[in-house]
């Protein structure tokens, strides 16, 4: 009987550890990473220009836009996001006197993003704003569109994200059915669940693509920065086959093939959501996703054409 007793709390012990184990990623072990922390991530100014862009289904943190923004850039200075989205990054940096270039595949997302551009610029109790471009196009072409910017922030979509999207099929059946709180949010538009499925969109490709297609993209990010100039990227891990795949370390590896070097690196915090809650409701035994990565790296040498990742 004791035995049973002590078997049992070992396998309790080993359940609680398990379940409640966070993913750290490997990028970590080459620098220390600062927690960056802002409390709530509203802003009356920035969620006035975003508002039409609330179903995003990825938006990133606007307070952490700005951290970065003031940081690395001078006023007057040219902002790049080549995968834009609603387009947070050229609101922001535009209201702290900023210029940005947006660069963004989805035509839907442009269209919030021109919304965005013209509440900006008929904000009034701004003393100075800077210009908003907003381009539909591919990111691995970014060089046709731009000439020279002075930092790029953008943040990567994870990849095949339409062939693992088994809870956001099971939100979209709830959304059809409307009989219950969940399904009454989505059908109401407060989840978006995909982005489109074209072919062209990167985090639809599988993973030996996707890497191939992030290389084009950071290579075109490096062609167009100034010398010395820097780019943060926003990534997270993210979840396949029932395991955290280390996107943020894998990022960091093509950033080095590409020729940037390693400036910085933070963490900052993940809002629960519907989507993660469900996930670790289903998997627990997977390791728990509780920070995104920026990883900040400096155009450090002339470019040189990097072998194809294998």
């Amino acid at each position: 009987m004791g035995n049973k007793t002590s078997m049992s709390a070992i396998a309790e012990k080993w359940w609680t550890r398990t379940t409640k184990r966070e993913f750290t990623s490997r990028i970590e072990a080459i620098r220390h990473a600062e927690k960056l922390s802002f409390g709530s991530t509203h802003c009356r100014n920035y969620d006035r220009c975003l508002s039409h862009a609330k179903n995003h289904p990825a938006k990133m943190n606007r307070k952490l836009i700005e951290f970065l923004v003031s940081r690395y850039t001078k006023r007057d200075e040219a902002v790049l996001d080549v995968m834009a989205g609603a387009g947070s990054s050229g609101v922001v940096a535009s209201q702290l006197g900023r210029h940005s270039v947006h660069v963004e595949l989805e035509l839907e997302f442009v269209r919030w993003a021109d919304q965005a551009s013209l509440k900006v610029a008929e904000d009034a109790k701004l003393d100075f704003t800077g210009f908003i471009i907003n381009i539909q196009g591919d990111a691995r072409k970014t060089s046709r569109y731009v000439r020279r910017v002075d930092f790029v922030l953008t943040s990567p979509p994870y990849l095949d994200q339409n062939r693992y999207s088994d809870i956001g099929k099971r939100l979209k059946q709830l959304a059809e059915s409307k009989t219950t709180g969940v399904g009454k949010q989505a059908a109401e538009g407060k989840y978006r669940i995909h982005y489109s499925s074209s072919k062209k969109n990167i985090g639809n490709l599988n993973a030996k693509e996707y890497f191939r297609a992030m290389l084009k993209v950071y290579r075109e990010c490096f062609k167009v920065l100034k010398k010395d100039g820097l780019a943060a990227i926003v990534v997270r891990p993210l979840t396949r086959n029932k395991s955290v795949f280390d996107l943020p370390y894998q990022t960091w590896i093509i950033l080095q093939k590409v020729g940037f070097k390693l400036v910085d690196l933070y963490t900052i915090e993940i809002p629960q959501s519907l989507w993660k809650n469900m996930y670790e409701k289903h998997y627990p035994l997977v390791a728990k996703i509780r920070r995104d990565y920026i990883i900040v790296v400096r155009k450090a040498r002339a470019h040189v054409h990097s072998r194809e990742l294998s």
